[in-house]
């Protein structure tokens, strides 16, 4: 299956708290955008989704999303990586916006996941020959929980495990139990990591990409 390459679609936490945090955010978002471009190029097959959440929207960074058009993955390796950087980058910054009243928010994580295994089944359904994708989440975690979308991460996990989607989760600061869950029922893989230094090796560890 690997011989095939994967789609690894990314989720990325982009609450308000990441403001708050100026000295982490280099860090943070390097380590999120350099770890699509390891995906990449460790299997000229291997195939990127990039969504960020906040505590007001969740947004398709990576391909871009026009109406129902999904702009095409450009086949040049490195016209692929340097798209890729540059739209995610800017994309990413633009979501980074600080909101004092957001501190009793969660980030909409929950509904991104949705949103990437919608993505995962259309891929199916557009492959011409119907194959099954062979694909991960990766959610990348960094702000706190209010436990408010307790049900739809279940849904979401049990949705997960249903089409056969390992979740794999990476933890920035505290642990996340609810997100540990749905590492555990779909068979994916949870790490937490104290601070952004240690990010991209957890990365590289947690997803078990080749």
């Amino acid at each position: 299956m690997a011989g095939d390459g994967c789609l690894l679609v990314m989720v990325v936490d982009l609450h308000p708290q990441l403001a708050e945090q100026e000295s982490n955010v280099h860090n943070y978002l390097s380590a999120c955008i350099s770890f699509a471009n390891i995906h990449l190029a460790a299997n000229v097959k291997n195939t990127l989704a990039v969504i960020a959440a906040n505590h007001l929207e969740t947004r398709f960074l990576y391909p871009q999303i026009t109406g129902k058009t999904v702009d095409r993955q450009k086949d040049g390796r490195l016209e692929l990586l340097c798209q890729v950087d540059e739209s995610i980058e800017r994309e990413l910054r633009n979501m980074i916006v600080p909101d004092p009243k957001a501190d009793q928010t969660e980030s909409l994580i929950s509904g991104a996941i949705g949103r990437g295994l919608l993505y995962i089944k259309r891929q199916e359904t557009e492959d011409v020959l119907g194959k099954k994708v062979h694909a991960r989440i990766l959610v990348v975690k960094i702000s706190l929980d209010t436990g408010s979308q307790y049900l739809n991460y279940i849904n979401t996990y049990l949705t997960a495990q249903k089409i056969s989607t390992p979740l794999d989760v990476c933890v920035i600061g505290s642990d996340c139990g609810l997100l540990q869950q749905g590492a555990d029922i779909s068979g994916g893989y949870y790490h937490c990591v104290q601070e952004g230094k240690g990010q991209l090796i957890v990365l590289t560890h947690t997803s078990h990409l080749k």
